[in-house]
C-alpha cells in the first residue's frame, strides 16, 4: 500500500471477530469486530469487509470469477487510499487491511478494516425512526451528494446510489437538531480508468436504481455514467424525502419483484412523464405531512436536475446548491460565482513552474488529514474544482518478501498466476483486474520468479517477465524502472535476452534521460565488449550520456 501508511496492519495489531453479521452482498458481507491497536487503550468497534469467494466454480469460468473478485476488491481499496477520498468527511473510511481473518477460506483475499457505523445504513435509520425532520433528510441527502462529487472528480463511478450503500455515522460537531453524518460507502463495482472518449457497457448492481439508459448493450462514456450515477441519486433524494418509501414503493421496484411488474417500471422510467409522477408523490406526501413550500421547492428543484429522462438535462451542481440551501432563484448566481473560481483556480496552476515543490494549500489540507482531520479539497462547494486527482494503479505496490511472510503457499500461488493472467490479457473483458495494467503485472510475475513468491527461483522466467514489462510504450513508473534494468538484471543472472541492438539502445538512453545514471555504465560496458561501428556507436552514446551528466550536474 502507500509508503507512508501504515494500512497493512502489523502483528501486533489485534482485531476480534464478533460474529455479528452486518450486512451481505452478492459479492461481500461486512462483519462486525473490536480492533485493539494498543493493548493500553480500548478496543475500537470496525466493521470487517471480507469477499465471498464462489467456492463452486471451477475451470475457465473460476479464472474468470476470480478476476472479477480481485477487481472488486483492488477497485475498493484503491478508491479508499486515493487521499482526496480517504479523508473526506462523507465517504466511508479505510483503517486498516489484513488477511487471514476471513474463515471462509484460504484465499488470497484481504479484509478490510471499516470504520464502523454504529447508527447503521441510511435505510435503517428511516425504518427504525419516527419520520426525521425535514432539514435532516436535506443535510444527509447533501452529505452523499457530497462524497458522490468527490468521486466523481476524482474520475470514479459508485454504479450503485442507494440507501443501503449510505452509513449514518453521529455528527462530530452537531448543530442543533443535526445530529447525524451520512456517508457514502462500497466502492467495490465502481468504475475508473477511462480514458476520455472510451465507452463500456455498464451494470448497476441494484437494477431498480439504474437509469432508464443503461441496457445489456448500451455503452456510455465517463460523463455518461456519472450522469447515470446522478439519477440514482435523484431515486435516493426521491426516497429520502418520503422516509425511506418513495420511488421503492412503486410496484416493480423490489428486488424479487416479479418480472411484469419489473418491465412495467422500466417502462415507466423510460418515458417523460417519469419526472413528473415523482413530483407528484413528492407533493402529495408535502400535503399530507404539511410540508413547508419552501422546502418542497428544493426537494422539487432536486428532482427536475437529476431524474429526467435525457442525461444531458440532468445537473449534480444545481442539484447540490438547491440541497446546500440555496433558493432556486439564486442558483444562477452561485453557478456563476464558481465558474469565476474555477478559472481562477486554473489560471494559478497554469502559472506554476512544472515540476516546482513547495507547500500548498492542498498539501497542507491532507498533512492534516493523515492525521485524523476530515479533507474536503472541494471546500463544501458545489462544482467548485469538479476535477480532482485521479487514483494511480500503482498507489497500490506489490511487497512480495512481506507477503510470503502473511499468505500461505497456496495462496501465494493463486495471486501469482491472477497476476500472470491480468500481465498477458488485452482484452476489455478482463480491463478490471487489468486497473494494475499489463506492463506493471508483468514486472510483479518477473519479482515472484526472483523472490520465489507463489513459485521456485527461475531466472529464465524472470527475465522473460522483465522482456515483457519493458517492452511497452505506457509511461508508469514500473515500465520506466525494467526498461533500466533488463539488461542489467539478465547479465547478472547470466540470461541471455533476445532484444534488437536498436531496442536496447533505445532503452539504455531513454533511461539515461529519466535519470538512472548507472544505465551510463551499463552503455559503456556494451561499448567494451563490442567492436567496429556496434562499438563506436555505444562509445557515442556513453558521450552523450555524459554531456547530459555535466549540463544537469556540473558533474567533471
Amino acid at each position: 500500500m502507500r509508503s507512508f501508511s501504515p494500512i497493512v496492519l502489523a502483528d501486533s495489531s489485534t482485531v476480534r471477530n464478533t460474529g455479528r453479521i452486518l450486512g451481505q452482498g452478492k459479492k461481500f458481507m461486512v462483519k462486525h469486530a473490536q480492533w485493539i491497536r494498543d493493548v493500553k487503550e480500548p478496543p475500537v468497534d470496525v466493521a470487517l469487509k471480507e469477499i465471498i469467494p464462489n467456492l463452486e466454480e471451477s475451470g475457465e469460468n473460476s479464472s474468470r470469477l476470480s478476476q472479477n473478485d480481485w477487481k472488486e476488491i483492488l477497485f475498493e481499496i484503491r478508491a479508499l487510499v486515493h487521499e482526496p477520498i480517504c479523508y473526506h468527511p462523507n465517504l466511508i473510511r479505510l483503517l486498516g487491511i489484513r488477511w487471514g481473518l476471513s474463515p471462509m477460506s484460504e484465499s488470497t483475499y484481504p479484509v478490510l478494516i471499516m470504520e464502523f457505523a454504529s447508527l447503521g445504513t441510511f435505510a435503517t435509520l428511516q425504518a427504525s425512526s419516527n419520520p426525521l425532520l425535514f432539514s435532516v433528510k436535506q443535510k444527509l441527502c447533501y452529505d452523499v451528494g457530497r462524497g458522490l462529487s468527490a468521486l466523481h472528480a476524482c474520475g470514479i463511478v459508485h454504479e450503485d446510489m442507494k440507501h443501503e450503500n449510505v452509513l449514518i455515522f453521529p455528527a462530530k460537531e452537531p448543530l442543533s437538531h443535526l445530529l447525524y453524518t451520512a456517508k457514502l460507502a462500497d466502492f467495490g463495482g465502481a468504475i475508473m480508468d477511462m480514458d476520455p472518449g472510451e465507452s463500456r457497457t455498464m451494470e448497476t448492481w441494484t437494477w431498480s436504481f439504474q437509469s432508464p439508459e443503461i441496457t445489456d448493450d448500451q455503452r456510455l462514456t465517463k460523463n455518461g455514467m456519472m450522469l447515470s450515477d446522478v439519477y440514482s441519486f435523484g431515486l435516493l433524494v426521491w426516497r429520502g424525502f418520503e422516509d425511506g418509501e418513495g420511488f421503492v414503493s412503486l410496484p416493480g421496484a423490489a428486488q424479487d419483484a416479479i418480472d411484469e411488474d419489473k418491465r412495467s417500471l422500466s417502462a415507466r422510467k423510460a418515458s417523460q412523464s417519469f419526472t413528473s409522477l415523482a413530483l407528484a408523490s413528492l407533493r402529495a406526501y408535502a400535503r399530507l405531512g404539511g410540508v413547508a413550500e419552501r422546502c418542497v421547492d428544493t426537494i422539487v428543484y432536486t428532482i427536475l436536475n437529476t431524474i429526467r429522462l435525457i442525461p444531458e438535462d440532468r445537473n449534480f451542481v444545481k442539484a447540490q446548491a438547491a440541497l446546500r440551501g440555496l433558493g432556486p432563484g439564486h442558483i444562477q448566481k452561485y453557478l456563476d460565482y464558481v465558474k469565476k473560481e474555477n478559472d481562477e483556480l486554473v489560471a494559478s496552476e497554469a502559472g506554476r513552474v512544472p515540476g516546482q515543490h513547495g507547500v500548498t494549500a492542498d498539501g497542507n489540507r491532507l498533512w492534516l488529514g493523515r492525521y485524523g482531520h476530515d479533507v474536503d479539497l472541494q471546500r463544501n462547494t458545489p462544482g467548485y474544482r469538479p476535477q480532482l486527482n485521479k487514483p494511480n494503479p500503482e498507489e497500490i505496490i506489490f511487497e512480495p518478501e512481506r507477503l510470503k511472510t502473511i499468505l500461505t503457499w497456496d495462496q501465494q500461488r493463486q495471486m501469482l498466476d491472477e497476476m500472470k493472467v491480468s500481465a498477458n490479457s488485452l482484452a476489455e473483458s478482463c480491463r478490471g483486474l487489468r486497473e494494475i495494467k499489463a506492463t506493471v503485472a508483468a514486472f510483479y510475475v518477473s519479482q515472484s520468479y526472483l523472490l520465489e513468491f507463489g513459485t521456485t527461483f527461475n531466472a529464465n522466467e524472470a527475465v522473460k517477465w522483465l522482456m515483457k514489462a519493458s517492452d511497452n510504450d505506457s509511461h508508469e513508473d514500473t515500465d520506466y524502472l525494467t526498461q533500466a534494468w533488463l539488461w542489467r538484471i539478465s547479465r547478472a543472472l547470466d540470461v541471455t535476452i533476445d532484444i534488437a541492438p536498436e531496442k536496447l539502445r533505445t532503452l539504455l538512453t531513454l533511461s539515461v534521460m529519466r535519470d538512472h545514471w548507472t544505465c551510463g555504465e551499463d552503455i559503456l560496458e556494451l561499448a567494451k565488449n563490442s567492436t567496429g561501428s556496434v562499438q563506436q556507436q555505444w562509445q557515442n552514446d556513453y558521450c552523450n550520456f555524459r554531456n547530459i551528466l555535466v549540463l544537469q550536474l556540473g558533474a567533471n
